[in-house]
């Protein structure tokens, strides 16, 4: 490996006009996570273009080249925005697989307190060039950006680098992050929805329960057959002609996971939906860049419960807060910003048993979002990724789109779901039922 070659990119243009953004209580408690994301090319990048691209999104994405001040506004800096170079000529493209998930050396990444503090800068950018093609790291601070602006982003510098124009991103919400009510109302509202207080031991089991940066696991690959397949046969056995193919992947999948993790006949357990508002909400429009996640759970389902009742449940959690526009998504996301800017102990997540038999089931989809969508070449000779790799934010049950020429979705589970699956055989009657939509 090649000694790294790092250089400090600023925007093209002069200071911008609006140099302080204030961090909004959900962009602070998203402090503790830092987004990376890794594509693999069979093609190189050229290092300098690529740096051009940066400094041209820079310049719509000014807020990403600054620092953390006081740890609630983020100032502009002229620092720049680090960029490293190096060559790992031991490996070439076909030795990255969907297997392969620990991505942590091709990346220039600062710890998230670093950056809280105002000690290192929001965003990274690390070039790798293998034997036949290239590594592309991206980090940044979730407190910036939310997965779907992420990759928004990552789309907007591969656009910059080569010229295109892309539309500038939006980082405030329409009408500002306003407080309805007071403490005890928003207190009284998260128990009156079903929201549970969170204990000084749901803290401490929360820490021990982490997962690391690399206990991640590649599951199972649904091609878009076995999608299609999953969806008609839930839709029609749970009587839901509507039954989205998200809803029957989740379902299917949380099936599996009851048996994997051992749960007795006695036992329920919930399954939680991570929830884009892009589009959904009135105050979040289709370019917001900034964080618009809401968490959705479902009833507590039997932990023996068929597929089918399994996606009934889902439908029915899931289907109110997918509307365009959705009130119901409108009113929890008013209540989840109330509720983290009280800094009150409540979450609409119920409580997770320590030890393998886990009793919430979190999941998270990245099927519709732009992770494939970089092309840093033209017409004539398109340069895009064959492979992007699942970042490492620890959720346990994740979504993740497949390379476009084969398509479908890869399932990938970490943390403890990781570490378990990992002990289940090869031959064991587990294996096939998790693959049971195969052709």
């Amino acid at each position: 490996m090649t000694r790294p070659k790092l250089d400090f990119i600023l925007p093209t243009g002069s200071r911008p006009a609006v140099s302080t953004w204030m961090l909004t209580p959900i962009d602070r408690y998203a402090f503790q996570w830092v987004i990376q994301g890794t594509w693999v090319f069979d093609s190189r990048l050229d290092a300098s273009t690529l740096k051009h691209g940066l400094a041209r999104l820079l310049d719509h994405y000014p807020l990403l080249a600054g620092r953390v001040a006081g740890g609630t506004r983020i100032e502009w800096s002229d620092t720049g925005v680090p960029f490293v170079e190096e060559t790992e000529p031991t490996l070439n493209v076909a030795d990255f697989d969907a297997a392969c998930v620990d991505v942590a050396r091709f990346a220039h990444r600062f710890s998230p307190s670093r950056i809280r503090r105002g000690a290192a800068p929001l965003m990274t950018l690390k070039l790798t060039h293998l034997r036949d093609g290239c590594v592309l790291a991206i980090c940044c601070s979730h407190a910036c950006l939310d997965g779907n602006g992420f990759y928004t982003m990552a789309r907007n510098l591969a656009r910059a680098a080569t010229g295109a124009a892309f539309p500038a991103p939006v980082f405030e919400r329409r009408g500002g992050e306003t407080l309805r009510r007071s403490r005890w109302e928003v207190a009284r509202a998260a128990r009156q929805a079903g929201w549970r207080r969170v204990s000084p031991l749901d803290i401490v089991r929360f820490a021990v329960a982490r997962p690391g940066l690399h206990d991640r696991a590649f599951v199972a690959h649904f091609s878009p057959a076995a999608l299609q397949r999953c969806k008609e046969t839930l839709a029609r056995d749970a009587a839901c002609p509507r039954l989205s193919t998200n809803s029957a992947l989740l379902a299917h999948v949380a099936h599996s996971l009851a048996a994997l993790v051992g749960l007795a006949d006695r036992d329920r357990f919930a399954l939680s939906v991570a929830v884009d508002q892009r589009g959904r909400a009135s105050s979040v429009p289709e370019d917001f860049a900034g964080n618009a996640v809401a968490i959705v759970v479902t009833p507590p389902i039997p932990a023996r419960a068929d597929r089918a009742a399994i996606a009934a449940r889902v439908h029915a959690c899931v289907e109110p807060v997918t509307n365009r526009p959705s009130p119901s998504l409108e009113s929890l996301a008013q209540l989840t910003r109330e509720v983290v800017a009280h800094r009150l102990p409540w979450t609409p997540l119920p409580r997770n048993r320590l030890g393998r038999r886990r009793k919430l089931f979190y999941t998270n989809s990245f099927a519709r979002f732009p992770v494939y969508d970089l092309d840093f070449g033209d017409e004539s000779r398109p340069v895009r990724p064959v492979r992007a790799i699942p970042h490492n934010l620890g959720d346990p049950v994740i979504l993740w789109p497949s390379p476009p020429p084969v398509g479908g979705l890869d399932v990938y589970f970490s943390g403890k779901l990781a570490r378990a699956v990992s002990r289940v055989a090869r031959d064991h009657p587990w294996w096939t039922e998790m693959r049971r939509f195969d052709a």
